[in-house]
């Protein structure tokens, strides 16, 4: 399994996977953060930018789809139970 491949296997498994914990790699390609059902903790290297430099796209697509999901729930219980 090449690094790539070991990356997007979070999105890979989807909701079959319960959390996943990497240790060092490059992060997933963007487009694959809306098949990631499960809590990460990642777990980076301190001084490798060709690593390190892959997590700041990822981590901000991560944060746009959290948002995205806390307003459509928000918007699904204001409808539902107001």
């Amino acid at each position: 399994m090449s690094e790539q491949q070991s990356s997007n296997h979070p999105a890979a498994l989807g909701a079959d996977m319960q959390a996943g914990v990497p240790y060092y790699g490059i992060a997933p390609a963007i487009d694959s953060v809306a098949g990631i059902k499960s809590p990460l903790l990642c777990h980076l290297a301190e001084r490798d930018e060709r690593v390190d430099s892959t997590y700041p796209a990822f981590e901000a697509a991560l944060k746009a789809a959290a948002k995205l999901s806390w307003t459509r729930t928000v918007e699904h219980f204001k409808r539902y139970l107001a």
